[in-house]
Parts: C-alpha cells; sequence; structure tokens
C-alpha cells in the first residue's frame, strides 16, 4: 500500500470513509461546484440577502487525497513570512491570520 504524502492535493472531508461537504447548501456528499443549488439558482444572480454562511475553518493536513487537480495549494510571502496557502477557487473571501500583520 502506497501512502500519498504530497499535501498539495489535499482537500476537507476526504479522511477515510468521510465524504466532503458543501460550502454552498452544507450537505456533504459533494462540493460547492457540483452543488444542484447552484444549477437551480443559475439565473438569480447576487441577491444581497440575508444569507449567512455558516462560519468554518479548514486546514491543510495529511488526511486521505482527492486526486481532484484543481486544488491549488502552494507557498506565499506575506509580510516577509512564508505561509503555506490552499487557495479556494469557489470562495468568495479569503482570511489572514492575524500573525502575519505583526
Amino acid at each position: 500500500v502506497t501512502t500519498n504524502t504530497n499535501n498539495a492535493n489535499n482537500q476537507r472531508g476526504t479522511e477515510l470513509g468521510q465524504k466532503p461537504t458543501c460550502c454552498e447548501c452544507g450537505v456533504k456528499g459533494h462540493y460547492k461546484r457540483e452543488c444542484p443549488k447552484l444549477k437551480n439558482n443559475n439565473n438569480q444572480g447576487n441577491q444581497g440577502g440575508r444569507n449567512n454562511a455558516p462560519a468554518r475553518v479548514y486546514t491543510i493536513g495529511r488526511a486521505g487525497t482527492d486526486p481532484d487537480a484543481n486544488v491549488v495549494t502552494g507557498t506565499f510571502l506575506l509580510n516577509n513570512r512564508y505561509a503555506s496557502i490552499l487557495f479556494d477557487t469557489g470562495a468568495d473571501r479569503s482570511f489572514v491570520s492575524t500573525t502575519f500583520s505583526t
């Protein structure tokens, strides 16, 4: 048995036996890009309603891997410090730890 230790392909919800959780609807079993809710609302656009996203935090680790080549990770120089970055192309916002501002 070969273990993939490449962190470039790690994603949330990919531990052994764990299904991914959609960031759009919160349902387990698919990612945001595959969300049926988005497919049904394609023509509505940004309505600026009271849609509050649940607060979630994800980390890069050595859990099981997803063979999806669309995952982008890397090292980014921020305020003269190197940060491990997981680029989420489906996210509306990105967050940086306050430790990088000091």
